[in-house]
């Protein structure tokens, strides 16, 4: 059973958790979109090169390597907030479910 006080918990935590979630989301989204700009700016760095070869190099480029180390840990942390919010969505909804059948 769920108890008001925690799906009221749940429910500010909701509340309280919109900005930053809508922050990692939106970093998340800047930081994979990167990702096209610093291939292309390695890749100039070979331009002498065909674009295949451009391309072999910049991806095994340490700054391209660093990058995929970002994206990854902005993937993270977006998708931890996703999961704690979607938890708590969750618990209010079984909460709203819960009176809704003990009014019956």
């Amino acid at each position: 059973m769920i108890s008001q006080a925690e799906a009221e918990k749940a429910w500010e935590y909701l509340r309280d958790t919109a900005k930053e979630a809508a922050k990692k989301e939106s970093e998340r989204g800047y930081i994979e979109d990167y990702k096209s700009v610093l291939l292309a700016t390695l890749m100039s760095e070979h331009i002498d090169m065909a674009v295949n070869a451009q391309e072999r190099e910049a991806k095994k480029d340490p700054r391209f390597k660093e990058h995929l180390e970002i994206v990854k840990f902005a993937i993270e942390k977006d998708v931890e907030i996703r999961y704690l919010r979607k938890a708590a969505e969750m618990k209010v909804s079984m909460w709203q479910t819960q009176s809704k059948l003990n009014n019956l």
